[in-house]
Formats: structure tokens, sequence, C-alpha cells
């Protein structure tokens, strides 16, 4: 199944750049607290998408099931038109 590009959400870009060298050229010095804040908000938002990619492939399977249905039925409906062309 097609998995979509996940975006990267501004707490995982946060919690990259405290991760890096990149803080101490920015100059910024957040406390291990509001990192440690950031991560758990992070952790919420990853289960919310996981989440919605679930609710999404359920979505995925009801439309595909209700696209062959659709398709039997166009095609009882085909067999019956030219059938009942044949009779009328």
């Amino acid at each position: 199944m097609h998995q979509p590009a996940r975006l990267e959400s501004g707490a995982d870009m946060l919690s990259k750049l405290f991760r890096t060298n990149q803080v101490d050229s920015y100059g910024i010095d957040l406390p291990t607290k509001t990192i440690d804040r950031l991560e758990r908000e992070n952790a919420i938002l990853r289960g919310m998408v996981n989440d919605l990619d679930k609710e999404n492939c359920e979505y995925r399977r009801v439309n595909q099931q209700l696209v062959d249905e659709n398709a039997r039925l166009q095609r009882i409906v085909e067999k019956e038109e030219i059938l009942g062309g044949a009779y009328g």
C-alpha cells in the first residue's frame, strides 16, 4: 500500500535542532524541561497521526468495496439492458 510522504512536525524539527551543534550556532539554550515537553507533545502528535493513518486505511478499504460493488452492479445493469433489448 502506498504510504504518503510524512511532513516533519515543528516538534520533530525542534527536537533535532536541540540535539545538534546548530543549537550552539544559533545561541539557543532551552532548558531540558522545555525539550522534554516538546518531546511529549511530539509523541502525542505522532499518536494522533497514527490514528488518522489507521482511519484513512479503513476509509480506503470501504471505498474500494464500494467501487467494486458499483462495478458489479454496473455489469448487472449492462447485462439486463442487453438481454432486455434482445427480448423487447
